[in-house]
């Protein structure tokens, strides 16, 4: 059985499509119709059974009314929330293992930083990374292990406006450029 991942705010369901192809259990969520309809459409030509859109807002995402996921997806939708630290507190509740987020905002100083979440001081200072022909700028992480039980170590790196993950488990292997 896959891991049970949910992508949120998943406009046309490309990324769930991809991760329900690769045996993930998706679900997605949009509030946009149209964008539904199109998602719906995908799941539909690929007869993908192991993906459901459900058109609902994001906001309402919680650990008791969707139950918990292995991964949860937030890519490309904090800078659209009026109360963006709260809303991922609400939904890392509902994520038992990696909580991906993507964002036009990254804090570039070290007091904002630790404004956002005092663990966060755990990352690493800001420096440069080559990948290819590339140069991108970010901070590493190391992802810490929860009182709840034992969480196999994830070493990523968090980009000015991209997220990479390491965890061989789940990580495609083309992401795997991360891996120490």
């Amino acid at each position: 059985m896959g891991l049970r991942v949910a992508d949120l705010g998943c406009l046309e369901g490309g990324f769930s499509l991809a991760l329900a192809q690769r045996g993930m259990n998706m679900l997605g969520i949009e509030a946009r119709r149209k964008n539904l309809e199109k998602a719906q459409l995908l799941k539909e030509h690929f007869e993908t059974t192991n993906l459901e859109f459900l058109c609902d807002d994001v906001k309402n995402f919680s650990r008791e009314r969707f139950g918990m996921f292995d991964i949860v997806l937030a890519l490309g939708i904090l800078y659209h929330l009026d109360q963006p630290v709260a809303w991922l507190r609400q939904i890392a509740e509902a994520t038992s293992g990696v909580l991906v987020v993507e964002s036009h905002f990254a804090p570039s100083d070290e007091s904002s930083l630790s404004q956002i979440d005092p663990r966060l001081s755990q990352l690493g200072p800001i420096e440069k990374v080559e990948i290819g022909r590339e140069t991108y700028e970010g901070r590493w992480f190391f992802r810490v292990r929860r009182e709840s039980g034992p969480r196999s170590p994830t070493l990523g790196f968090l980009f000015q406006s991209k997220f990479l993950l390491a965890d061989q488990r789940i990580a495609p292997s083309g992401l795997n450029a991360f891996r120490i």
